[in-house]
């Protein structure tokens, strides 16, 4: 049974970083680290904390990195949610950031667009839209919807019967007060952005290109 593990950044006199077994039994070639419901394994050095896993697969965090003072800068839950730099003066980032495109090709009267699944939405057309459903939606929240008509054109959005999970009457505010029109050419495309300014009643919508 290994009573000690040290992690050794140094590789302890190698060339790379390794995990070091020490104690008895540290010569079994197969050896197991378990985590028990509410402890953590965690990396200290000199200064403090760096980083805690947990075994916290159904609720709280499951990963952490943290500061000096025990904050954290980069944690992931058992939701999958991951959490950068609430405690962060500022990230930054050297590459491009890229987000998922939801696909939807749609054929029927009402559009549902699952704002947990991304920000942006490629739409295209294949029936008249009267409903609107923005689902799972958080407040602050941007996205873009993409609507491309199809080789008929000619297919229409209404922006009046917008609903949300808990607010069977949300609103999408056009600047002006007046909703897009589309454009009906066959293939052609309209991109429109929308911020969530409440938790799922209101959203802001932007007109960002038409007829592309």
């Amino acid at each position: 049974m290994v009573q000690d593990i040290k992690i050794w950044p140094s590789g302890d006199g190698g060339l790379i970083p390794r995990m070091r077994h020490v104690g008895s039994g540290a010569s079994d070639p197969n050896i197991d680290l378990n985590i028990l419901a509410g402890s953590q394994l965690s990396y200290e050095g000199d200064q403090g904390q760096l980083f805690s896993i947990t075994n916290e697969l159904q609720s709280g965090v499951i990963f952490s990195v943290n500061d000096i003072s025990g904050l954290s800068h980069l944690s992931v839950n058992a939701s999958g949610e991951v959490d950068v730099g609430e405690y962060s003066s500022k990230i930054t980032m050297h590459k491009a950031v890229y987000y998922p495109v939801v696909e939807n090709t749609q054929s029927t009267a009402t559009l549902d667009l699952d704002l947990a699944a991304g920000n942006h939405f490629q739409v295209n057309l294949g029936a008249n839209v009267t409903a609107i459903n923005f689902a799972n939606p958080t407040k602050g929240q941007r996205f873009i919807v993409r609507l491309t008509q199809d080789g008929t054109g000619s297919r229409t959005v209404v922006w009046t019967d917008v609903d949300a999970p808990d607010a069977t009457n949300a609103q999408v505010i056009w600047p002006g007060g007046t909703a897009p029109t589309l454009t009906t050419t066959a293939d052609k495309s309209d991109t429109l952005g929308f911020i969530c300014t409440s938790g799922t009643t209101f959203f802001d919508g932007y007109i960002i290109g038409q007829n592309l």
